[in-house]
């Protein structure tokens, strides 16, 4: 019951009113599934033959006596197979089969266009932690070149050290420059998925599924079962095609002539069944060729589903590792903030100075600003257990 209650919640922000993607996306992801369900149904209609109706009038100019005859000839026919070896059958599950995988792909499509949506949005929150923990960071290169200028002018250490200082302020300073440049970009791939301001999107807080669940509810290996049905339906029709079929051949005739000599007005008919089968050279390779087509799908499945597997392992390593990460910036942080304590005092007892209180103030909130950025790490790659999972 737990699985289905968010499997239901995930679901419906993919799929629901208020989706992450653009109108102009989901617009078109909109018409590609109308378009595949009319093309599944002409297909579905597909060994119905059209009723054939002609229809001519004119004149002849027999000789100068008789003068013209006028003449007027319409036929309705139809050629149509009743019976194909299984092959109608196979015809109108062919087409089903072809409209559970099309509407399964643009699933995929429409869940991969969502969940970059959402990894985006990560990024960008990331990029700005990155960008506020960057400029603490300058702030102490900043009080850093203030000391060594002093210990310089001092005499208490040479130019290379202030030197040093400086060139570190500038490289810090370049860093924030290329994760402001970093930003334009994620903003702009952003843009092309949605249309909505990032900073009002809440984040996706997914949970994360058992390895059954995964490879059960895997949209990838869902599109490949549909492919390996729709492959073996073509194999049994593309079978069904060298065998014998039956079919209906009826016409009926309406010819009206009018000339100086003569007036008919005729009318007939005529229907029949035939039985035929089709022998070609290529029978047996064509209907070999349709049946490893469907042993080919049957073997990607199989790759496939040990490839999700392996992912969903690599990911949940890469979470624990992440997870490492983050208890060992707080605990990192405790160090700071026994540090910061005793640099207190050591200020008040004026042996440091506010200089180095606020170094340590800042290299403290720089760890913290850590932790916010492992734990957007993480949640970006539970995302990837989503790009496969619905």
């Amino acid at each position: 019951m737990k699985k289905i209650l968010y499997v239901i919640l995930f679901s419906c922000l993919l799929y629901g009113g208020d989706s992450i993607l653009s109108e102009q996306l989901q617009e078109n992801l909109d018409l590609k599934e109308k378009k595949i369900e009319k093309s599944s149904k002409i297909l579905k209609n597909s060994w119905i033959n059209p009723l054939n109706l002609s229809i001519s009038k004119g004149k002849n100019r027999v000789n100068s006596k008789m003068g013209d005859e006028s003449y007027f000839n319409g036929k309705v026919s139809l050629h149509q197979d009743i019976f194909r070896s299984g092959g109608i059958f196979y015809a109108i599950e062919y087409a089903e089969a072809s409209r559970l995988l099309g509407l399964s792909q643009i699933k995929s499509q429409k869940n991969t266009q969502v969940i970059s949506a959402y990894k985006l949005l990560l990024k960008i929150l990331k990029n700005d932690k990155l960008q506020a923990q960057q400029r603490l960071y300058i702030q102490n290169s900043l009080l850093d070149i203030k000391r060594k200028k002093e210990q310089y002018l001092a005499g208490l250490v040479d130019i290379s050290f202030l030197n040093n200082a400086i060139l570190g302020k500038i490289n810090q300073e370049n860093m924030l420059l290329g994760l402001e440049d970093a930003k334009e970009v994620l903003v702009n791939e952003f843009a092309k998925l949605s249309d909505k301001d990032y900073k009002n999107i809440q984040i996706l807080h997914v949970k994360i599924p058992s390895k059954e669940e995964y490879i059960s509810q895997n949209i990838s290996l869902l599109v490949q079962k549909n492919q390996i049905e729709n492959k073996k339906l073509l194999s049994k029709l593309t079978r069904s095609q060298y065998l014998p079929k039956l079919s209906l051949n009826a016409s009926y005739d309406v010819m009206d002539t009018d000339s100086k000599i003569r007036d008919s007005h005729d009318k007939f008919y005529n229907y029949s069944l035939s039985l035929s089968m089709p022998f070609s050279i290529n029978t047996f390779n064509d209907i070999e060729s349709s049946k490893l087509e469907h042993l080919i799908a049957l073997s990607e499945y199989n790759i496939l589903k040990e490839n999700q597997s392996k992912k969903y392992e690599k990911i949940i390593k890469d979470l624990e590792r992440i997870d490492k990460k983050i208890s060992l910036a707080k605990k990192n942080i405790d160090i700071y903030d026994g540090i910061l304590l005793e640099t207190k005092e050591l200020v008040g007892a004026d042996i440091k100075t506010k200089d180095d209180l606020d170094i340590m103030e800042n290299s403290r909130l720089a760890r913290n600003i850590e932790i916010q950025i492992r734990k957007l790490e993480y949640e970006e790659k539970k995302l990837e257990l989503y790009e496969n999972f619905y």
